[in-house]
C-alpha cells in the first residue's frame, strides 16, 4: 500500500507540479528598466514611433510554432530601423523575454544597448501556448529613450489569469530640469471582448488620470480605426488621437497602407490635450516594413509651453 500512495504522488507531481508552479507565480509581474546613457539636450522637437514587433521574429514567421526565432540578425534589423529614423523615444509592443524559442533571452537590452537608449520592459502576459507544445517566457510592453527614464510602473488594465492579462507600462521621462513627460505603451489583446476593451481602456485612463506632465501613450490597441470609433473614442476627453490631429493627406497615406500587414490600422499614439503640437506623422518607409508583421508609426511634435 505504501508503495502505491508514493507511486501516486509521484504522478499527481508530473501532472501538476507545473500548476503548482503556476499558482505560486501568479501575481508577478516582471518589470525593469536602465539608464545607459546620458540624456542629450532637449531642443524642444521630439520624434517619437510605437512599433508592435511581433517577438523579434519576421514577418512571416509563427512565434507559437516551436520554431526558433528572435535572433541576432533580425533584431539588428530593428535596431538599424531605429538608428536610421533617429528616433527619441518609442513605444514597443510584442517584446520576448526569456522566451523559451527566442535566441537572444533579452530583446529588449539587446536593442538598447545597440541604439544607445535608455530603456524599460514591463510583461504584458505570461506565455504558455504553442502547436502543441509547452513555450514558456514573458511577452511584454516596453519604452526605448534617449532621455532619463525617472520611474517606471506596470499596471494591470486586463486579468482573466497569469497567461490571459495585459498591462500598461507607464514611464516618466526626463527631457531637461524644466520638462518631464509621461510615456505609456500598452498592447490590448486580439481576442478581448468588447466588455474587455472598455475595461481596458478606462484602467489605461485611470493610469494617467491627474498627471500633471505632458503624457504620451503609444499603442497596439488591435482595433481598427474607423471615425468616431466607439471604443477609441474612451480617449477623447483627454487624449488626441494623433491621426486626427495631422492634414487629411497625411491621414490618408497612413490609413491606404495600414499599421498591419491586412491593411489595417491598429497601432496609435495618443497624445494629452493642448500638451503637444504635431508637426507630421508617417509610416516607416517601405524598406522597413518587412521586419515585422506591423509597420513603425512616427510623429514629429513639439510640447506646448
Amino acid at each position: 500500500m505504501k508503495k502505491f500512495w508514493a507511486l501516486l504522488s509521484i504522478i499527481l507531481c508530473i501532472t501538476s507540479c507545473e500548476d503548482f508552479a503556476i499558482l505560486e507565480k501568479d501575481g508577478e509581474a516582471i518589470v525593469f528598466s536602465q539608464n545607459i546613457v546620458t540624456s542629450p539636450t532637449y531642443n524642444g522637437n521630439l520624434r517619437a514611433a510605437t512599433f508592435n514587433m511581433k517577438l523579434g521574429f519576421c514577418q512571416q514567421c509563427d512565434p507559437f510554432s516551436g520554431d526558433l526565432g528572435g535572433d541576432h540578425e533580425h533584431l539588428d534589423k530593428i535596431v538599424t530601423l531605429i538608428n536610421d529614423m533617429n528616433l527619441d523615444i518609442i513605444t514597443l509592443q510584442e517584446v520576448g523575454y526569456k522566451y523559451d524559442t527566442s535566441i537572444v533571452e533579452n530583446q529588449l537590452q539587446y536593442i538598447a544597448d545597440r541604439v544607445q537608449m535608455n530603456y524599460a520592459y514591463g510583461m504584458g502576459r505570461a506565455l504558455q501556448t504553442g502547436n502543441n507544445l509547452f513555450l514558456r517566457g514573458f511577452i511584454g510592453n516596453a519604452v526605448l529613450s534617449k532621455y532619463e527614464i525617472v520611474s517606471t510602473e506596470n499596471h494591470p488594465i486586463r486579468y482573466i489569469d497569469y497567461y490571459n492579462q495585459n498591462h500598461a507600462l507607464k514611464t516618466t521621462i526626463k527631457l531637461s530640469d524644466q520638462q518631464e513627460i509621461i510615456v505609456v505603451s500598452t498592447h490590448f489583446e486580439s481576442g478581448s471582448t468588447s466588455d474587455e476593451k472598455i475595461i481596458q481602456f478606462n484602467e489605461l485612463i485611470a493610469v494617467t488620470k491627474n498627471e500633471t506632465p505632458p503624457v504620451i501613450i503609444g499603442a497596439d490597441f488591435n482595433i481598427p480605426y474607423t471615425e468616431n470609433n466607439s471604443f477609441l473614442s474612451a480617449l477623447t476627453t483627454d487624449f488626441s488621437n494623433s491621426l486626427e490631429a495631422i492634414p487629411t493627406s497625411q491621414q490618408s497615406s497612413i490609413l491606404n497602407t495600414g499599421t498591419f500587414i491586412t491593411g489595417a490600422t491598429l497601432d496609435y499614439i495618443y497624445t494629452s490635450k493642448n500638451d503637444f503640437t504635431i508637426e507630421t506623422a508617417f509610416l516607416v518607409p517601405e524598406i522597413y516594413r518587412n521586419i515585422s508583421d506591423h509597420f513603425m508609426y512616427i510623429l514629429e511634435i513639439q510640447i506646448v509651453n
